[in-house]
């Protein structure tokens, strides 16, 4: 079930001003690496709407500290100066 908020665009929103406002001012990244659980499209697409650029996919089974089973992560990279 999504909730009230799903799809619209909060989260790219927040990401931006983290990235904008913080990460690249406040700590000057010049580069940041994200992952995402393989089948977490959303949050693929949050990221490449802030300019990431997906690298590949590590498939190897990860077990969370919640007892979840995932199957790997996708890696995505962002570049000051690329987007």
């Amino acid at each position: 079930m999504k909730g009230t908020h799903h799809g619209r665009g909060i989260m790219t929103a927040a990401l931006k001003t983290l990235v904008d406002e913080w990460m690249i001012v406040r700590m000057g990244a010049k580069q940041l690496r994200v992952e995402a659980f393989i089948g977490n499209i959303g949050s693929v697409r949050v990221f490449e709407k802030n300019g990431f650029v997906w690298e590949k996919q590590s498939e190897h089974d990860i077990l969370t500290n919640c007892g979840e089973r995932y199957t790997g992560f996708n890696v995505l990279w962002w570049r000051k100066g690329e987007t």
